[in-house]
C-alpha cells in the first residue's frame, strides 16, 4: 500500500486501478437459438480513497492508542462494448457503476483485552440471462458486526468471539422476494508461532 499521505495523526491512501478483459459469454447464455452467446470487451476503472491512524512504523507511540481506525471509499465505472456489433445496443446498456465503503474501529489494538466494530457496504452489478436490466440480480449488501478479543502474552496469540449483521436487498423488483437477512454469531483464534517480519 505504501507510505500514503501523512496529515496529522492520519494517513491518506488514494488510489486507482484499471482493467481491460474480454467475456465470451457475459450473459451466461446457453448458446441456443433464443439464448445466443454476446461476448463483451470490459474496461474498468476504479478509484479508491482510504483513510486510516498512523500504524506503528510512523508513530512509536501507537502501542498505547486507545482506538485505532480504517475507513475506505471506491467506485468502479464499467464500460462495455459488444465483440459483435448486432448486440451493441444490449451490451452498452449494461454499463454501471459500483460501489464499496468501509469503516473499522479497533478498540485497544495492543493490550490484553480488546475489541472491534466494523459496517461496509457493497453494490454489486450481475446481469442475467436477459439483457433487459430490468431482470438483473444488482443488489445492496450491508453488514455490521462487533467483537471481543483476548490478546494473552503480547499479541502472539488471540481469540476473537463476535457478532455479525448482514442484509442483502435486490434492486429490481422482479427480485425483492430475494431480500435476506442473516445473523451469526463468529469465533476465531490464532497463534502466530513465526517471527513477524
Amino acid at each position: 500500500e505504501g507510505p500514503g499521505i501523512r496529515t496529522g495523526d492520519l494517513e491518506l491512501h488514494p488510489g486507482i486501478a484499471g482493467e481491460l478483459g474480454y467475456d465470451s459469454n457475459y450473459f451466461q447464455n446457453s448458446g441456443d437459438a433464443g439464448e445466443p452467446e454476446i461476448a463483451a470487451y470490459r474496461l474498468r476503472i476504479t478509484p479508491s480513497l482510504s483513510l486510516s491512524t498512523l500504524g506503528a512504523e510512523r508513530a512509536p507511540d501507537a502501542k498505547d492508542r486507545a482506538v485505532a481506525f480504517r475507513a475506505n471509499v471506491s467506485a468502479s465505472y464499467n464500460e462495455l462494448i459488444a465483440a459483435d456489433s448486432t448486440y451493441s445496443d444490449a451490451v452498452s446498456d449494461q454499463r454501471h457503476v459500483s460501489v464499496g465503503a468501509g469503516l473499522k474501529l479497533d478498540i485497544a489494538p495492543t493490550r490484553p483485552w480488546g475489541g472491534d466494530i466494523y459496517a461496509d457496504y457493497v453494490r454489486l452489478i450481475q446481469p442475467s440471462n436477459s439483457p433487459d436490466t430490468n431482470l438483473a440480480f444488482d443488489r445492496n449488501t450491508l453488514r455490521a458486526g462487533a467483537g471481543l478479543i483476548w490478546r494473552p502474552g503480547g499479541g502472539l496469540f488471540d481469540w476473537r468471539l463476535g457478532y455479525e449483521f448482514e442484509t442483502t436487498f435486490f434492486e429490481q423488483d422482479a427480485f425483492t422476494e430475494f431480500n435476506n437477512q442473516e445473523h451469526s454469531i463468529k469465533t476465531r483464534g490464532r497463534w502466530r508461532f513465526l517471527p513477524r517480519t
